[in-house]
């Protein structure tokens, strides 16, 4: 005889996890969720291309990127290509 473990259900799982993830601000969900879909498109982002995104200028990119809070945290290394001197978005697709 199996014993099956009923799974939770989507909002049984969100009430667990909550409490552990950090608080995003308005303005860092915007800048995640726009990075995460340029990610997802499976090339590295530069930050010329996610100021584009947000409408901004890339050294105002550069900036949000380079805070330190949850976003910074949310913001795996390995997406962000190295130009110059500085960190950029351009790796910030899955690379």
């Amino acid at each position: 005889m199996t014993l099956m473990t009923k799974a939770p259900t989507l909002d049984e799982y969100w009430q667990q996890l909550e409490p552990h993830l950090p608080p995003f601000s308005p303005e860092e969900q915007r800048v995640a969720l726009a990075l995460y879909r340029e990610v997802a498109k499976g090339q590295p982002v530069d930050e010329a291309q996610l100021g584009r995104v947000l409408g901004i200028s890339a050294t105002e990119s550069r900036a949000l990127l380079q805070r330190d809070g949850p976003s910074r945290r949310a913001r795996p290394r390995a997406w962000l290509r190295r130009t110059g001197g500085s960190t950029d978005a351009s790796s910030l697709r899955g690379g």
